[in-house]
This record gives structure tokens, sequence and C-alpha cells, in this order.
């Protein structure tokens, strides 16, 4: 099997050691190239497992199971129109894009293209999606708050992608995992009304809270993302007709307000089942199903521009 990688930082390494680790595990040879526009030092396991590095899409053979595009958000559709056609898949790191381009020239191949999605896999939203499917939610609240600065141990947050809006960061891009599940969970919005701002003493150049309101078929929705929350919080709570139920990312729980004994499904490795899910796409020959289209509809409802 053949795959070549399209960004190679923190997100897109994660990405390889899983496929590495995964297609080892069950004994399938498989072939890793890259296209690098910088000669940035890698991890010596990342480097022993490239086998061609190229500088220019131009040059880029075609004939690849799957194209990994996971550099910086800004730089996807560029990416994407440059090795058109040479891919059977397509595995794009969120947000797809950083304002929503017409997927028309892309030629994307239908079924075949994985938009990241990794909270799809969590437990505690699995569990959530049983939930909705089984009890009416009259309202539905996401927070996801957390101190930027402390995201990546050994790195000053003023350089990285999150903080440059030119690159695609800001908090609505950065944290666009939560419009995902929601409208997984509740459909798209009929309505939406949205701010976002720069309003800390964090420096950088992109939004650092987004809050939105909106109102789905059947739940109205609130959303608050920031990245200066001291206090680490992922959670969604829902208001149905005889209880409040909180679903906590960080801790793996469901609690229940009226007494009944809270549950914990748990946490797992992500983006491990992420790519497992992906590899069924590639090898399995299942549908993809978070493509390309999905992922611009979510894409506009954490910009704000929704109609």
């Amino acid at each position: 099997m053949k795959f070549l990688f399209c960004g190679l930082g923190s997100i897109g390494c994660r990405h390889l050691r899983n496929l590495d680790r995964i297609l080892h595990d069950r004994n399938i040879p498989f072939q890793v190239d890259a296209l690098r526009s910088t000669d940035s030092s890698l991890a010596y396991d990342i480097t022993d497992l490239l086998n061609t590095v190229y500088r220019r899409a131009i040059d880029v053979p075609g004939g690849y199971d799957a194209v990994f595009v996971t550099n910086p958000t800004a730089l996807h559709y560029e990416t994407l129109l440059g090795l058109k056609g040479k891919a059977d898949c397509y595995f794009i790191e969120k947000p797809i894009f950083d304002i929503p381009y017409d997927l028309e020239t892309l030629a994307l191949p239908e079924g075949r293209t994985y938009v990241a999605a990794p909270l799809r896999f969590h437990p505690v939203i699995l569990r959530a999606k049983q939930i909705t499917e089984r009890h009416a939610v009259y309202a539905a609240r996401a927070t996801c708050s957390s101190y930027l600065p402390e995201w990546r141990s050994g790195t000053d947050y003023r350089t990285s992608y999150s903080a440059d809006l030119s690159m695609g960061g800001g908090v609505a891009l950065d944290l666009i995992h939560e419009w995902d599940y929601l409208g997984w969970l509740f459909g798209y919005p009929e309505a939406l009304y949205c701010i976002r701002e720069h309003i800390s003493a964090l420096e950088i150049n992109a939004d650092d809270i987004a809050v939105y309101i909106a109102k789905a078929p059947t739940t109205v929705l609130s959303v608050h993302l920031d990245y200066f929350g001291r206090q680490p919080q992922r959670r969604l709570e829902m208001w149905c007709r005889e209880e409040v139920i909180v679903a906590d990312l960080l801790d793996g729980t469901i609690r229940y307000r009226s007494g009944r004994p809270d549950e914990t499904p748990g946490t797992v490795d992500l983006h491990y089942r992420e790519m497992e899910y992906f590899l069924k796409v590639v090898i399995g020959g299942i549908a993809s199903n978070h493509g390309a289209e999905t992922a611009v509809q979510t894409l506009k409802l954490a910009l704000g521009e929704w109609d």
C-alpha cells in the first residue's frame, strides 16, 4: 500500500504513527512518501518511515491508496487542488478549510474522502448519541474552554498555527469539533447567531472566544469556546423533559441530575480509533461517514456564516 503525507507537524506525525502501528499489527506492507515545504527536522521514528520526500505537488506521482492532508488549514485547498486525482482516498485534517471553498473543482472521490472528526469516536459522545435517539432534548449547551499557552508543552503558543489567523487559527476553527458533534446529534440549525472576538490578553491575532446560539430542528443549542479558560472544560449539557444530563468528555462520565446512577463510558485514544475507521474506508471499501460536503457545512456554522 502507498500513502502520501502532506504536513508532518504534531498532528501529521500522530496520524502517521497510528497508521504504522495498525498496519504493522496486521502485517500489511506499506510505503509512505511525504510532500514537505520545509527542511525542519523530524523525529527519528518518523524519518525512518519515509521513502521519498517531494517538494512540489507537481512532482508527486499518482497511484496512492490514500493522501493525508495534515498541513495548516489555510493550505488545505491548494494542497488538494495540486494533488487532484492522485489517490483513491483522502484524509483531511479538521477543519477542512479556513473559508468555505467550492468543492466542485477538487473532484474529491465521493464516499472515499474523510475529514477528521475524532470526537465522534469518543465513548461519551457515542453514549450521547444513544440518548438523543431515545429522548427529546429541549436544549443543549456545549462548552470547550482551555488555556492556549498550556496546549503544547515546550512550544511558544504565539508561534503556533492556533494563534495565527492567516494559517487558519482561532478558536472557532480550532475547536470546530463541537459543531461537528452537535450537527451529528441534533441536526443542522435553522437559525444561528454568533460572536467571535479576541478579548483576552493572549498575544495572538485570531479569535480567542466564540459564542453561539442556534435553533436546531427540535433543540435550542448554545456553544461556548475559548482559549483563555484556566480550568479545562469539555462537556455537553442536555435538558430533557424530566432530566438534565451532563456528558463530560474529559473525565469520561455521564451524570444525571435526577439521581439516576452516573455512567462511565470512559475515554479512548480517539485518533487511533479514527485511523482504524479510515483504513476501513481505504481497505474495506466502506463509505466515509464524514465527507467534504458535511465538513464544509460544519465550517460555515463555526464561522457563523449560516443562512
